[in-house]
């Protein structure tokens, strides 16, 4: 704190695409900081929709078998990034 939005600014008017990925909840988290500021100062960078990944809406379990599931992992995170693009990931 405070962010510096302005690396995250030339990404998206590079690729008029935003992911953010938080180990955080999805709901008031980082991610949802980080679209709110971009679309505030320049909505019109954004071409594409934007894509929130992070906890889901409810506590974190403690079991680990749980667990598992529940934060993003390295193929959420490729499978939302080709939905961005239209690519279809298996």
């Amino acid at each position: 704190k405070p962010i510096n939005t302005s690396e995250i600014f030339l990404s998206i008017k590079g690729t008029g695409r935003l992911v953010t990925v938080d180990i955080g909840h999805v709901k008031y988290g980082i991610g949802a900081e980080i679209i709110s500021e971009i679309m505030t100062k320049d909505q019109s960078l954004v071409k594409h929709n934007v894509i929130r990944l992070g906890l889901p809406d409810h506590p974190v379990p403690s079991s680990r078998s749980l667990v598992v599931d529940t934060y993003p992992t390295a193929l959420s995170i490729f499978s939302a990034v080709a939905k961005s693009f239209n690519i279809e990931s298996k």
